[in-house]
């Protein structure tokens, strides 16, 4: 194939590299972020608040009160009214009292009986608020980036508060005026929208913002409709493994003094923000009673009884534990491990359809406007994949499907299994926990090894880098929002990632947001990359797909910046080092003047190549396939066991270009069963 038909997007990646390197890696430590700094010309946040005694003077008392942190004396009002960018919920005045009122009493009409709730509202007075509760009003109130209702979809807001704890914004239509109210979490109308001042803007709310402390496992206990899936929970102790939050107590996001190789040349990493926190988020999902009746469970001995069905020894590998609920081998446990996800997921991250627009990365025109199914593979507690899909053309509203095939063997009692959106849930249903979500589905969820091996995950399973690693999704770094002062990625601490164990200490990790350039989108399949800079060397475990024969792949984009990576499966060197500075062109002899499609492609395979996917759109005329940068690179052909012991492991073999080319952009893994690729009446499509 000739080589203009890849000119035009020949120097994407390239120019997004040297775009990377001066936004990320240029010094300024000393600098202040211009665009959001107050001027002195209006109101700040402060300001606004305070100059509205009459609405205000009660939320301004409690900020006047909230401290930063615990080493910090600088309270939150402080924070407000200087630079930076806010988004502040502020309840009024009547909001303050009625909550302090209906708290206070639950937790006085309550005390001394088995149904006590400790609010921790112990006095009807305002002064009298504990320092902890005062912190948690506060910061439930306060995003630290400015969000106008206008630009806000209904849904998950894409950045937690200051207390790491998300909201949903919706916009029903109230009854008597016939207009659309703007709720947040369904229970704090916005009276007064998209007051804007110097550093960020004020929305006022007619109640305040409650929050559920309650982990996933205790929340479920309180939906009454999904009693047996709970009695399930807690009777396989499964209810105990979802209730941490905070992985690591003594986490600290300071910056590392030492020096380590940057992209383009030496630099100090402290200029790069760390991950705020470290914390653990779940995913339940969850058949309700009515669900569960429809298939004759109206107990939880029936759910016994039908989990032994599909996880006894008759339909599921290894051993078998039938007395104790609380073994892994035990049938129950393996079908509730299997409604549970590593990840914390709202129902708008599951798979990468909404991102924000200004931010120079469109999702839409990305994936060619959403023209085929959009999907996501996760890890669940039973250590087994399982597959979330946005249907092409189902509905306006994306409907997300669990383990969705278009070739089902016509199973689907245990396929296609969809994850039921806010407007098919029960009324009043809360599943916003501290350390997680809980989804009702509308199906029975079971793993089906024969199913999945045949028809769900016999196909190329192609997993995006960052959402290999749940500590990337629950700490807000998988598909972060554009960061202050140009910043593009986060650093990674070496030991932050469970499943990632790094090698040589000089390795240099960090993920960037999803981003373009002035010319269309970054050459990368969801516009963020995970990169590895300095003399790296670290593994990872392979997701555990069903056991058999896979094509293991690595996609990435050629760049003057990349260096060269041995790759090794279990241990055993993986082929030839790649040189990801190199397009195949360059080490291929007359490659370029092929002009066949076919055999162009049949020739770089042979060499253990493959171009990118042609319905991932960087411009609006052409795809990753079309890109002289995009490929994918063959690591090796391996048998995987079915759990999750296999790891790749990356290692720097760079000999020459200093620290200017020690660089590995891991965009995503492919895992390809043999069974697609050899089957010849359905050849693997260019997706």
């Amino acid at each position: 194939m000739k080589k203009y038909l890849f000119s035009k997007l020949s120097s994407l990646a390239i120019v997004g590299c040297i775009a990377f390197a001066t936004g990320i890696f240029t010094s300024c430590t000393e600098e202040i972020d211009q665009s959001n700094r107050y001027t002195f010309t209006g109101e700040t946040v402060a300001d606004y608040l305070e100059n509205r005694p009459e609405l205000f003077s009660k939320f301004t008392y409690i900020l006047g009160r909230a401290q930063i942190g615990k080493s910090s004396s600088a309270t939150l009002l402080k924070t407000l009214s200087t630079y930076g960018s806010y988004t502040c919920f502020a309840p009024t005045n009547e909001a303050i009292d009625s909550f302090i009122a209906q708290q206070y009493r639950k937790y006085s009409t309550t005390l001394g009986t088995e149904d006590f709730e400790d609010t921790g509202v112990h006095s009807p007075i305002l002064e009298e608020l504990s320092d902890s509760m005062v912190n948690e009003i506060a910061m439930n109130h306060i995003i630290e980036r400015e969000f106008l209702t206008v630009d806000l979809p209904e849904g998950e807001i894409p950045q937690s508060n200051m207390n790491n704890r998300f909201m949903e914004i919706a916009w029903p239509v109230n009854e008597e005026t016939g207009r659309p109210d703007i709720m947040i979490n369904n229970t704090s109308r916005i009276l007064v929208a998209d007051a804007e001042v110097e550093n960020g803007v004020v929305q006022t709310l007619e109640s305040t913002i409650t929050l559920s402390n309650s982990t996933v496992s205790d929340l479920l206990k309180n939906q009454t409709e999904y009693s047996v899936f709970s009695e399930a929970l807690e009777l396989t102790n499964l209810s105990d493994s979802v209730r941490d939050y905070v992985l690591d107590l003594n986490y600290k996001h300071e910056h590392l003094d030492a020096v380590h190789p940057g992209t383009g040349f030496t630099n100090n990493f402290k200029d790069l923000p760390y991950p705020k926190s470290k914390n653990q988020g779940y995913t339940l999902f969850v058949e309700s009673d009515a669900t569960l009746a429809k298939n004759n469970i109206n107990d939880l001995n029936d759910l016994i009884d039908f989990a032994n069905k599909w996880y006894g020894s008759d339909n599921f590998e290894g051993e078998v534990d039938y007395d104790d609920y609380t073994s892994r081998n035990n049938p129950l446990n393996r079908f509730v491990a299997y409604h549970i996800l590593k990840s914390r997921m709202s129902y708008d991250k599951f798979v990468f359809l909404n991102y924000d627009k200004d931010a120079a990365f469109n999702p839409e025109t990305h994936f060619g406007e959403f023209t085929y199914d959009i999907h996501e593979y996760y890890e669940t507690l039973l250590n087994k994949m399982i597959k979330v899909t946005a249907p092409f053309k189902t509905e306006e509203v994306a409907i997300m499907v669990l383990n969705h095939t278009r070739t089902n063997n016509g199973n689907d009692d245990i396929v296609n299994v969809t994850i039921l959106p806010d407007s098919l849930r029960n009324e009043g249903f809360n599943g916003k926990a501290l350390n997680g979500v809980i989804h009702p589905i509308d199906k029975m969820l079971v793993y089906n090894e024969a199913e999945m091996k045949s028809s769900v995950l016999n196909e190329r399973i192609r997993i995006n880098s960052t959402s290999l690693f749940p500590e990337l999704i629950n700490n807000e770094i998988r598909w972060a929002l554009p960061l202050p002062n140009d910043k593009m990625g986060y650093y990674i601490p070496n030991d932050y990632v469970k499943d990632i164990t790094v090698r040589n200490s000089s390795t240099a990790l960090y993920v960037t947001w999803p981003h373009g350039t002035s010319t269309g989108h970054w050459a990368v399949f969801q516009g963020d990359e995970f990169l590895a800079n300095g003399v790296f060397d670290f593994e990872f475990n392979i997701p555990p797909v069903p056991a058999g024969t896979y094509e293991i792949r690595f996609g990435f984009s050629v760049s003057t910046q990349r260096g060269v990576t041995q790759f090794y499966v279990d241990g055993e060197i993986a082929g030839i080092p790649v040189d990801m500075r190199n397009l195949p062109s360059d080490v291929m002899k007359d490659i370029d003047e092929i002009e066949d499609e076919d055999i162009y492609d049949k020739n770089i395979r042979n060499q253990g190549w493959m171009r990118g996917s042609d319905n991932i759109m960087l411009t609006s005329s052409a795809s990753m396939r079309d890109s002289e940068n995009c490929y994918r690179r063959i690591i090796a052909t391996k048998n995987l066991n079915g759990t999750r012991n296999h790891k790749i492991r990356f290692k720097d073999v760079t000999k020459d270009g200093g620290a200017a080319a020690h660089e590995n952009s891991f965009d995503y893994l492919e895992l390809v069963p043999r069974s697609v690729l050899t089957n010849a009446s359905k050849p693997e499509d260019k997706h």
